[in-house]
């Protein structure tokens, strides 16, 4: 029987290992001219697609790729790192979450090709296509002041798109107001225009720069 139990205890181990092998291997950080990557398995489909989650090389101007090593690129990390001093950077459709764009803290614009079908840029500013959303103010954008476009109604990611801005003080709400509003920014002025019947209670919790 303890020889039985051993062999058992052996298999066990053994095939615990190759699992978290396999699960490392996957996981594993690759560099591909400066973008440091990762490649992600669809658990539905079992389909494999890149998510970049730095970039380390020496452009500051960046037409991010629409494939790495034969693999679509369709996501950048929630907080893509942007070690490089990242100036400017194009989109492409194949992109499918590029909120990770606020945390890129020398991003002075954004830009997406005018025949886009998932984005648009107004003024380097980053949104999806129907204007809904609002996915990257960029972190070192020069403008002091910003009114946010009365079609922008959705709430997804804006916790963290003025987090790490440097200039912006005085933001325009003018189609909705989202809980947490300006927590833990540079924001000092909050103007509310337009009908906006709905201010969540948390809407400016947190916002410590705020002047009344």
């Amino acid at each position: 029987m303890k020889k039985i139990a051993a062999y058992i205890l052996v298999f066990v181990l053994t095939f615990t290992t190759i699992g978290i092998a396999d699960v490392n291997a996957e996981e594993q950080k690759l560099n591909w001219n400066g973008y440091i990557y990762q490649i992600h398995t669809d658990n539905a489909s079992g389909s494999k697609h890149i998510l970049i989650e730095d970039y380390v090389g020496t452009d500051k101007n960046l037409i991010l790729p629409e494939k790495i090593e034969g693999l679509p690129v369709k996501e950048l990390a929630e907080r893509f790192t942007c070690t490089a001093d990242i100036l400017t950077v194009k989109v492409n459709d194949t992109l499918e979450e590029a909120e990770g764009l606020a945390w890129c803290d020398t991003l002075e614009q954004v830009l997406a090709d005018s025949g886009s079908t998932r984005y648009q840029t107004v003024d380097g500013i980053l949104y999806d296509k129907e204007g809904k959303q609002l996915i990257c103010y960029p972190s070192a954008k020069k403008d002091r002041n910003y009114v946010i476009p009365k079609t922008v109604i959705s709430d997804v990611g804006f916790h963290q798109l003025f987090l790490n801005h440097k200039y912006l003080k005085e933001v325009t709400f003018t189609g909705f107001v989202p809980e947490l509003a300006c927590a833990e920014t540079n924001i000092e002025k909050v103007t509310i225009s337009g009908k906006i019947s709905y201010i969540p209670d948390q809407a400016f919790a947190g916002c410590k720069k705020l002047k009344m």
